[in-house]
């Protein structure tokens, strides 16, 4: 069991680590996988939620800040779960000031 949470943990830090060099050294402009599934969403649901009407335009002024910070949002939880089940695999991972596991 604590070869499987390190392996999905180094996993999920791995695929973070490969869409942020992606999405943020591509040349083409292109985006990781996490982060065209991420901001076609936020962009489905900004649209959804700003509907139709003279206020719609209102809204969606804010579209690409909301894609910007949820896309860096699902890059800061996606590196803190992989470190989380790294590190949770082993009890004596993180010590605290008088090195006992922290764990316990």
């Amino acid at each position: 069991m604590r070869v499987l949470s390190v392996l999905v943990g180094v996993l999920v830090v791995g695929i973070v680590l490969v869409d942020a060099a992606l999405t943020t050294l591509s040349l083409a402009g292109g985006a990781g996988p996490v982060t065209r599934r991420v901001s076609q969403g936020m962009w489905w649901l900004t649209r959804r939620l700003a509907g139709r009407g003279p206020r719609r335009h209102r809204l969606l002024r804010w579209a690409g800040t909301s894609v910007l910070m949820g896309t860096f949002g699902a890059w800061v939880a996606g590196l803190w779960l992989g470190w989380f089940l790294v590190f949770s695999a082993v009890p004596d991972a993180v010590l605290d000031q008088f090195g006992r596991g922290a764990c316990r």
